[in-house]
């Protein structure tokens, strides 16, 4: 009996603290994650941000509270693991410097020359866009 009386504390604690993390900053599924109309609409209003070898990256406003990212990653950019690591990359860079607070969806275009860009150097060209 103890032991249950535990397990369904923990439970409940666990839920509570889900439920403050999502009220606080929106979960990292949603934001990576469009509707069909609304990645349409991200296509026509977003504007060119930043174009180097290799990434092209446009930006408009958000439609929700917080902003969101979309990597448009063709097969040709290389084998699938290759594909991942950069969207991977890119993701965690906008979790982890907070980029989803400036309220901006952002559109990623990935060619193949993305494939040699170091996490260093994605990261000084999301700061660049962000700063601009």
């Amino acid at each position: 009996m103890m032991v249950e009386k535990s397990s369904i504390d923990a439970a409940q604690k666990a839920e509570n603290v889900l439920r403050s993390v999502s009220n606080s900053t929106p979960a990292v599924r949603s934001l990576s994650s469009f509707q069909t109309t609304e990645i349409r609409q991200l296509f026509a209003q977003a504007r060119l941000a930043l174009k180097v070898p290799g990434l092209e990256i446009r930006t408009s406003p958000a439609h929700k509270p917080f902003g969101r990212i979309l990597v448009v990653v063709p097969r040709r950019v290389g084998s699938a693991p290759q594909r991942n690591l950069i969207k991977r990359r890119l993701k965690a860079l906008f979790y982890e410097n907070r980029i989803f607070e400036h309220k901006k969806d952002f559109l990623i275009f990935v060619t193949a020359d993305a494939t040699h860009l170091t996490f260093a150097q994605l990261r000084a060209l999301m700061r660049k866009v962000v700063e601009s």
